[in-house]
Parts: structure tokens; C-alpha cells; sequence
């Protein structure tokens, strides 16, 4: 991390990006804050967004998604790291699905729905956000209720990955993003 702070303060960065799991404990969040310090925070966006446990072997088995334990994490990153941008969930119908397996819709909206209030309960400056990677009917519908009114999300957003069509699949979903 310290190394990559450095690198990121070198190149004079506008946004830093980082993703922490569920289970991230104070002493490693206390660290992180104390590693973030050296950024300019006046004028670089720090977004944090919270992953997912089984990330590095997810083929194993699914894990729950834990809404109870995920707000609690969130409410720990918020006081601690003061993020600018909080993502809630990683890519929720990309390396969400392969990690907690598939969720409805109305899963994914309660869910994100809590963990807005939740991060807005610490800090009411704090903008929510959701990105969008399966590109897909139900990545659609959620990007579409994310854009809604009643929506808590403030900034939408895309992730995109090849996949085994290569540049073929980065156009398409390049498209796709233009369209929504």
C-alpha cells in the first residue's frame, strides 16, 4: 500500500481507488488512514470499495453476501478512511455473482439501500456508488434503479474486463454503456 501511495502521490493522481473485504479489521484500517494521510486529500478523490471474502479462490464455493457484516464494515470505512466515493458492493453482477453466487434484484437494492443510509449515518458528504460489469438484463436493471429517483446511488459507473472475444467483447459492452 505504501508503495503504491508513493507512486500514486509521484504521478500526482486525481483519484485513488482501493477495495477492502468485509472482514478488514480497525488495526488494518487504522494503517490504511495512516497511509492514506500522505495523499493531498484536498485535492484527490478517494474511492473505496467494499469487495468480497473468497475473492482469491472463488471457484471453491460461493460465501454469503452478509448484509449485517457488510454494514458494519462500511461503517468502520467510513469513520476511519473518510472516502469521498463509497462503492458498497464490487461489480455486483460480475465478481459479486461468482462470489456470493446469483442474487435477485430486490436483493441487491435492500441491500444497497441499507448500506447508503449506513454510510450517510457517518458521514452525509459521502457520495454512494454502483458500477455496472455483466453488462446483462439484470446489470441493466440495476443500473436502471441506481439512475432512478428513489435510488440512494450517486454516481453510476462501468467496470470493464475482457473476456475469452477480447477486444470484440470491450466493444460491445463499450455500446452497451453508451446506450444506458
Amino acid at each position: 500500500v505504501a508503495s503504491d501511495l508513493a507512486l500514486a502521490d509521484t504521478l500526482t493522481a486525481d483519484v485513488v481507488g482501493i477495495v477492502v473485504v468485509p472482514d478488514v479489521t480497525n488495526p488494518v484500517l487504522d494503517s490504511l488512514a495512516r497511509a492514506l494521510d500522505q495523499l493531498q486529500r484536498d485535492s484527490t478523490i478517494l474511492i473505496v470499495t467494499l469487495g468480497y471474502r473468497g475473492k482469491l479462490l472463488p471457484e471453491l464455493r460461493h460465501v454469503p453476501l452478509d448484509p449485517r457484516a457488510r454494514i458494519a464494515a462500511i461503517r468502520r470505512i467510513v469513520r476511519r478512511l473518510h472516502p469521498d466515493i463509497l462503492l458498497p458492493a464490487e461489480d455486483p453482477y460480475g465478481v459479486g455473482e461468482r462470489l456470493v453466487g446469483r442474487l435477485q434484484l430486490q436483493a441487491w437494492e435492500e441491500y444497497l439501500t441499507d448500506a447508503a443510509r449506513a454510510a450517510k449515518s457517518v458521514d452525509r458528504r459521502i457520495r454512494i456508488g454502483l458500477s455496472a460489469s455483466a453488462f446483462d438484463s439484470r446489470d441493466s436493471a440495476l443500473y436502471a434503479w441506481g439512475a432512478g429517483p428513489a435510488s440512494p446511488i450517486d454516481i453510476l459507473g462501468f467496470s470493464f474486463f475482457p473476456d475469452r472475444r477480447g477486444a470484440e467483447a470491450l466493444d460491445a459492452y463499450t455500446r452497451t454503456a453508451d446506450r444506458w
